[in-house]
């Protein structure tokens, strides 16, 4: 059977937008909620009338048994990391079930008011299904089965668009495609051997799955599997953007359409396809493969005033509050011996992957924003853990994916390079599924249980020195007599 790729499309779409919808409902006054629905459904239809636009790319052909197979596994691992509570959770969980669990028993928006009065101001759109399924069919336990249902259906659609943009035409490429899917990460162990020989130190543990640590270093490009176990709600939305782009679906009259409500699962995945897009468009424009009244589109114009302003007014009652170093964006230096750290970390994560696909991409743009946010997100540094490397390079990573996977599936190019990027690729998948099989050993009740942050009312009180800092600041918004969202825009006043 083929794929249609016009239904895959609207589909597509449809998973984008459906948490948008409810959170302009669900958050939103009617009228706020209702002009910028109005907004969305035109732009849509235009998408979905716009032949030239939905025709881009051609059917390919999948069997059932791949489309079963591809299920039952993303299924599987999803379960397995711990998604849903079956299998055990990281310890992100612990703040992930708050989230929703207050989602689904508090009125919408979620204030605060026992400790300091605030408002939940989070990356909500992956929570929002699932806490609506709470809400109407029984609470908690309904909402995280329905986070797991909301997973593997995103996580599916990710897998068939990726097999369509890579060109999978063979049952092994298909296969492969699954599996890269899953365990794509840097050569972590080799770099951390790397560094270790360098600079003779012990903060290269071959246990750390993760990062690599120095004394004033901290870096992270995450495998899939792990950005999955660890911050969910961020991943899905921004490797469907990030497919769209890469296939240069999204022509530049829709990059507002689609790229902004990114900024509702992650602002930093949300940031980094905003500098691919302007970067694009720009080239286009000086190349003449685009006017600027398709960079400046009505389609661009309503995403923007509307949609694009309620979510940059929500998000920004946490921004835009003095917060302690710690959570602040700042720049990260590398000198003497940090300087090994950042060019080891860099060659071997992703620079390698970079020489080896050069000669295939060198005319396109995309391959040079993707190095470029890359090469830059090191040097940038938030949050007790740094999460600013990891998020801002989660679509860059995966479009990093779909070039080696494109390169690879392609008779053409050399076979030395071909070589090179399945070793480290096969190196790079140790500590993944490492990680996937320390979970299934550890397999006991997960950590969506009610003694693990059972709500964040708790941590919304910045004047509480006990509480950890990137629990009190990353997600509320205090003072909210001064708040524009909750004066403006807000279904319900603060109490």
């Amino acid at each position: 059977m083929n794929t249609n790729n016009k239904l895959l499309h609207r589909l597509t779409i449809l998973y984008i937008y459906i948490p948008v919808i409810i959170f302009l409902f669900g958050w939103c006054n009617i009228y706020a909620a209702g002009i910028t629905l109005i907004g969305i459904l035109y732009t849509f239809i235009k998408i979905n009338s716009d032949s030239e636009y939905m025709n881009t790319g051609d059917n390919i052909k999948i069997s059932p048994v791949i489309l079963i197979a591809a299920f039952l596994t993303v299924s599987a691992v999803l379960i397995l990391i711990g998604v849903g509570g079956i299998f055990p959770q990281p310890g992100d969980y612990a703040k992930h079930n708050a989230v929703l669990r207050d989602l689904v028993t508090h009125s919408w928006p979620v204030y605060y008011t026992e400790a300091e009065e605030s408002m939940l101001t989070y990356y909500l759109g992956q929570y929002l299904l699932p806490a609506l399924a709470g809400k109407v069919y029984g609470g908690f336990d309904i909402a995280n089965a329905f986070t797991l249902i909301w997973a593997i259906v995103g996580v599916w659609l990710v897998y068939i668009n990726l097999i369509r943009v890579t060109e999978a035409d063979t049952r092994a490429k298909k296969l492969i495609a699954l599996i890269v899917m899953f365990f794509f990460s840097g050569a972590l162990p080799l770099c951390q051997i790397l560094l270790s020989l360098i600079l003779k130190e012990d903060f290269y543990s071959l246990l750390n799955y993760h990062w690599v640590l120095t004394t004033d270093a901290m870096l992270q490009y995450r495998s899939n599997t792990v950005m999955l176990r660890w911050v969910l709600p961020q991943v899905i939305v921004a490797w469907l953007v990030a497919e769209l782009l890469y296939e240069s679906r999204i022509r530049e009259k829709y990059f507002c359409f689609f790229i902004i409500p990114v900024a509702l699962f992650g602002a930093f995945s949300f940031a980094s396809l905003c500098i691919a897009a302007i970067i694009l468009a720009f080239v286009h424009l000086i190349g003449g493969k685009c006017r600027v009244w398709d960079v400046f589109s009505i389609y661009n114009i309503i995403s923007a005033l509307s949609l694009g302003i309620i979510i940059a007014i929500y998000l920004w009652g946490n921004v835009s509050m003095t917060k302690p170093v710690s959570s602040s964006l700042r720049l990260q230096g590398f000198k003497g011996r940090e300087l090994w750290t950042y060019i080891c970390f860099i060659l071997i994560m992703v620079g390698i992957y970079l020489i080896c696909i050069f000669k295939e991409n060198r005319k396109k743009p995309l391959y040079y924003i993707t190095a470029f946010i890359l090469l830059a997100a090191p040097f940038f540094r938030m949050g007790l853990f740094n999460d600013v490397v990891m998020s801002s390079t989660i679509p860059v990573l995966f479009i990093l994916m779909i070039m080696l996977l494109s390169f690879l599936f392609n008779e053409n190019g050399s076979e030395m390079a071909k070589g090179v990027i399945i070793v480290l690729i096969c190196i790079g998948m140790i500590y993944p599924i490492a990680e996937l099989a320390d979970n299934i050993h550890e397999n006991e009740k997960g950590m969506n249980i009610e003694d693990s942050y059972y709500t964040m009312e708790y941590y919304s009180d910045r004047e509480n020195e006990e509480i950890q800092e990137d629990l009190k600041y990353n997600y509320f918004s205090y003072d909210l007599e001064k708040n524009q969202f909750v004066g403006y825009l807000a279904r319900n006043k603060a109490p």
